[in-house]
């Protein structure tokens, strides 16, 4: 069974069957923990068209309290790349589904995480072990140990204000979160001991992935 996690109601629902045994994985995209409707949807219009759709500020500082409680499993983004032309109409409901989050989906976790005295552990444990946890790879990813993979991000405390199209990695040039003050930036990421973005660019040239082959089906074995 999975959720995901855009109301405080439905992520008390899933931890009543994860407690009773059943196995249920919580996940939260980062755009549940950061808009609301009072301001963001009113301020976005089609921009914030999203399904399940944004909820009120009350239950976003909800599910925040779930993640501080260990109720949630995974935090992640339905990243979706769509040009302004297809997210404002004045129609709301003319407008695609979906925004473009990926980018700066850690620093917002982790802004998130200190203004609400969170151990930043949390963001290891719901970015990394859990996903890892999750889809049977965690014999190569999620952890920094021996035998595993060097996968690493880097942050260092820059403080900035989030703008999409001065980036230069966001194809689209605009995001939900332009504007958004962020004390963290991402300096520097690592895939398997190599760096892959210096804070500026994507340093990676293409093919350098590599497939994992999952591990057999195992009882769900989240962190909590």
């Amino acid at each position: 069974m999975s959720c995901i996690a855009r109301s405080g109601a439905a992520t008390d629902i899933a931890a009543a069957y994860r407690a009773q045994g059943f196995r249920a994985t919580i996940e939260c995209c980062i755009h549940y923990l950061i808009l609301d409707e009072e301001n963001d949807v009113k301020r976005l219009g089609g921009k914030a068209k999203i399904n399940p759709p944004i909820r009120p500020r009350a239950e976003v500082e909800k599910l925040w309290r779930h993640v501080a409680d260990g109720k949630v499993t995974l935090v992640s983004t339905d990243h979706v790349s769509w040009s302004e032309n297809r997210k404002t109409n004045p129609d709301m409901l003319a407008n695609a589904s979906g925004v473009p989050g990926l980018e700066v989906m850690i620093p917002l976790f982790v802004k998130g995480l200190l203004e609400r005295g969170i151990p930043l552990t949390r963001a290891a444990e719901l970015m990394s072990l859990n996903p890892a946890r999750h889809f049977r790879l965690d014999h190569r990813k999620g952890a920094l140990e021996m035998g595993k993979d060097a996968d690493i991000v880097v942050l260092t405390p820059e403080p900035y204000t989030y703008d999409a199209a001065a980036s230069g990695n966001n194809v689209v040039g605009w995001s939900p979160y332009n504007g958004i003050h962020l004390p963290w930036r991402v300096a520097a990421t690592y895939n398997r001991g190599i760096q892959v973005f210096d804070g500026k660019a994507v340093l990676a040239a293409p093919g350098t992935g590599q497939f994992i082959r999952p591990l057999a089906s195992l009882p769900l074995r989240e962190a909590v």
